[in-house]
């Protein structure tokens, strides 16, 4: 599903746009029988002029879906083609207007029309999962739909404001569950890079409690609030229950997938999450979270001692996103434990310069996260031996 034009005559409406086509993908991806790719990877070819033959070659797809959204005061137009990628042959064509306070029930007939579409067969009950609002306030989900570019563009500042983003459309609406778990998931990711403020890491904790208490067995919800308590508290067990039951409601979900994956990482399950980290690749292979899926797979390699190939995912890691510290600790520990030294050392340095709030090793961390205390070893001696400060 591509990214939908905006005619709204307003640049800041971009997002607008872009969040309408999430909403539509992940109820797509719920219907088990359709392979969805990402959000993440069809938004990389925002603004770009690609034959759809090119796209459907590239993501290993056979029909891509396109069209436009229009608003105009409370009046909503969105517009939406199906093409096939073979032969370029478009489908159908068809045009869905409502008012800004339909705008849930518009996306849901979307997502039903393009399953008819593609599989006359495919069991609606399967939509119906996505009929469940996120909140009844449109202010909110606004916020909301701001915070998530903030959030994909990975620079301090842009995480600051993201955060900001979502803490207001918390305030609006108390019980928008998504909101609170995705900010969990945002503090969660500022720790890891070194950004944490006083008192976020509690923050964190409290918001992927109250997420999850509220979740009404969204996915979303259940991926980032699941994954921030495990984090947060170290409450394995209900942080591995939210994740599986996000896998099994949306299972072409890239990010679920992850979220899964990293946190039988924290319990000591390297096998299944090397295939939910490779299964999460396949899903989306041009994610802007694909440093995340790369560094985990390289955290999971590790940990079943496959040195060669964590280095080899931890190296890609860091291609992707370079300033991205987890990618760059696999690579110094995935080195050391090799016994490539010097090589470990030079890639600590090369840490230190990208990330230099990140570069530190960072022990009783790693080891209140991590049961597998060989793993432990193996990443907190490496990062030591390497030079990095504590």
């Amino acid at each position: 599903m591509l990214p939908f034009a905006n005619l709204c005559g307003d640049s800041e409406q971009e997002y607008f746009a872009d969040g309408v086509v999430e909403e539509i993908t992940t109820a797509l991806s719920r219907i088990r029988s359709l392979f969805v790719i990402s959000r993440n990877s069809a938004f990389t070819y925002k603004g770009r002029a690609a034959d759809v033959r090119e796209i459907g070659r590239e993501l290993g797809v056979r029909y891509v879906l396109d069209g436009s959204v229009r608003k105009a005061g409370r009046h909503v137009r969105i517009v939406v083609q199906l093409v096939e990628t073979r032969g370029g042959t478009h489908l159908w064509t068809e045009r869905f207007d409502g008012e800004l306070t339909e705008l849930f029930e518009l996306q849901d007939r979307i997502a039903e029309a393009v399953a008819a579409s593609i599989e006359p067969s495919v069991r609606m009950a399967e939509v119906e999962r996505a009929r469940g609002k996120p909140t009844e306030d449109l202010n909110a989900y606004d916020l909301y739909l701001r915070a998530l570019p903030r959030h994909y563009a990975k620079t301090k500042s842009d995480s600051d404001a993201a955060l900001d983003l979502l803490r207001r459309a918390v305030e609006l609406d108390p019980a928008f569950a998504q909101a609170k778990a995705f900010a969990a998931y945002s503090i969660l990711i500022r720790e890891v890079q070194g950004w944490l403020e006083p008192g976020e890491r509690e923050e964190g904790a409290r918001l992927a409690r109250e997420a999850l208490v509220e979740s009404h067995d969204d996915p979303a919800t259940l991926r980032c609030a699941g994954q921030a308590i495990a984090w947060f508290e170290h409450d394995r067990e209900r942080g591995l229950d939210a994740v599986e039951r996000a896998l099994m409601l949306n299972p072409n979900s890239a990010q679920a997938h992850s979220g899964a994956a990293w946190t039988l990482l924290y319990v000591g399950r390297p096998d299944r999450a090397i295939e939910l980290f490779q299964r999460a690749i396949r899903l989306s292979p041009l994610d802007p979270e694909l440093s995340y899926f790369l560094s985990g797979l390289g955290y999971a390699l590790l940990m079943a001692r496959r040195f060669e190939e964590a280095l080899e995912a931890g190296v890609s890691a860091v291609a992707e996103m370079p300033d991205r510290a987890t990618g760059h600790r696999v690579v110094v520990a995935a080195l050391h434990a090799l016994g490539r030294t010097e090589e470990a050392q030079a890639a600590a340095e090369q840490f230190r310069s990208a990330n230099p709030a990140g570069a530190h090793v960072f022990a009783s961390r790693v080891a209140a996260e991590f049961v597998d205390q060989a793993f432990v070893a193996t990443m907190v001696g490496g990062l030591r031996a390497a030079g990095l400060a504590e």
